[in-house]
């Protein structure tokens, strides 16, 4: 007790010099009272200065409120930037063997399918040689009678807009002729380019219109070719949204057509090795080294002679004239228990050339709750999943994407699953579905839908990297 005393009286002394008070030992009733009325700190001087219980008491609570407001901020701002082990691990060796997707860029035979495009084949080519006159199919009178065919009413027509005088817009569609003027100050533009086409001050579109045709959309674009490309997909879309799916089967590509040999670590491999599926965009699409196949295939020696060789026959002559823009194949490269979007993560393979793809995978596992918000399977993730495959972010996203379709349009976007109950949009049972869709696309690209919110990334990926070299294939020598 002794030397607790004068362990106490030397911390007093101390004080006292350091703030060179003068007089006997202060108390530490004394100290308090000191530091309360010299401190910055305005709270606790408050405490000092207040006259009455009321006012002194109100002070304490608020200092003490704001002391437990600057802990919990100090907790928080730990747990945030808490440090965790991060731990990387780089091996070589026997590796699982990836899943290979590979898709034809034409997705069906013309020669099969030109009956279901015929009309549409007509508008598209006398689109094309307006396009090509340029000023004189606008201004030209004898432009509308070009074609010498009737032309169906088109819910969704490409159109010229003059935009030299904003309050009165005109508008031209470009396979008809007919025009009119739009009010500026409603027009609703969605622009993918602030460039004209070439033509003093006259921009092209595609016009999207609600049922009612009281709201429309006016998609503008940089070049007509990327106009008439969106304007024949959207087209081809609301066609093959109506044909049975064997039927659509029937009129692609088999898998004896496209791949016309096969290897696999020296051993042949054919058409029994891959698993088919239908692709709204692609056609008939095949997987090598699914999730169903019951062999485990494993990567042990480096070398494109020790993985998967192909030569691909893309059939060039039967390829859809206005869809199919661009030859080859595609092909993806992803883990067997995750979908492939290979529309989006694909490579394009052009014809005529050798193209070796070398990989290196990484895998990468995430730190749940309180260092991030990923999800194990997406058990906990309040979104169907309509790829009836396992959980993924991109899945997820497209899934919620889709209902929101559905509910705010009343049926399903081609590209997408449906599900049961519901039938794709098509402009025979949906008009104006174009114009819902469009408004929801530019939601979504923007994220303005809970989706993003919703959707959570996965704790465990999994991810290819890929570097491509080309050459020329056959050699000019080698060619039979």
């Amino acid at each position: 007790m002794e030397r607790s005393g004068l362990k106490k009286c030397d911390t007093i002394r101390t004080i006292k010099r350091n703030l060179k008070l003068k007089g006997p030992e202060p108390s530490m009733v004394t100290l308090v009272d000191f530091y309360l009325w010299n401190t910055n700190t305005h709270g606790c001087r408050r405490i000092a200065a207040s006259k009455g219980p009321i006012k002194r008491t109100l002070w304490i609570l608020l200092t003490m409120t704001a002391a437990a407001m600057i802990f919990w901020e100090c907790v928080q701002l730990h747990l945030t930037y808490h440090t965790a082990t991060m731990s990387v691990t780089m091996r070589h060796g026997k590796n699982e063997f990836p899943t290979v997707t590979i898709c034809n860029l034409n997705p069906y035979k013309f020669n099969l399918s030109k009956h279901l495009m015929k009309d549409l084949d007509k508008m598209a080519r006398c689109i094309v040689s307006r396009i090509s006159s340029g000023r004189s199919a606008i201004f030209g009178e004898n432009n509308v009678k070009a074609c010498n065919m009737e032309f169906p009413v088109d819910p969704t027509p490409l159109v010229y807009m003059n935009m030299t005088l904003p309050a009165n817009v005109k508008v031209m569609e470009i396979l008809t002729g007919n025009d009119y003027l739009v009010n500026g100050s409603l027009l609703d533009l969605r622009s993918h380019s602030n460039q004209k086409i070439g033509m003093s001050d006259w921009w092209i579109a595609l016009r999207l219109c609600d049922a009612n045709v009281s709201n429309c959309i006016y998609n503008t674009f940089s070049s007509a070719i990327s106009a008439m490309q969106e304007w024949y997909r959207l087209h081809f879309f609301n066609i093959m949204a109506t044909v049975p799916e064997k039927d659509k089967i029937a009129m692609g590509y088999s898998a004896d057509e496209l791949i016309y040999a096969c290897l696999y670590s020296g051993r042949t491999c054919d058409a029994r090795d891959f698993t088919q599926f239908h692709h709204p965009h692609f056609g008939n699409c095949f997987v090598f080294n699914n999730d169903s196949s019951s062999k485990n295939l494993t990567a042990l020696i480096p070398g494109n002679r020790h993985g998967l060789q192909l030569i691909l026959h893309t059939e060039q002559q039967d390829y859809i004239p206005f869809f199919a823009g661009t030859a080859g194949t595609r092909i993806a490269i992803h883990s067997k228990y995750t979908k492939s979007f290979i529309e989006d993560v694909g490579i394009n393979l052009q014809p005529a050339t050798e193209t070796l793809l070398g990989l290196s995978v990484s895998e990468i596992q995430k730190l749940g709750v309180p260092y991030s918000d990923c999800t194990e399977d997406g058990s906990d993730v309040p979104i169907e999943n309509l790829y009836y495959s396992s959980y993924s972010l991109q899945i997820c996203l497209q899934s919620c994407f889709q209902k929101e379709i559905l509910q705010q349009c009343g049926c399903g976007h081609y590209e997408r699953p449906l599900p049961a109950g519901y039938k794709y949009c098509n402009s025979q049972e949906f008009p104006g579905w174009e114009y819902c869709y469009y408004k929801l696309y530019s939601n979504y690209i923007a994220e303005e839908l809970n989706c993003y919110r919703m959707c959570k990334q996965t704790c465990f990926q999994k991810e290819y990297t890929t570097k491509v070299s080309l050459a020329k294939w056959p050699s000019e020598n080698s060619k039979l």
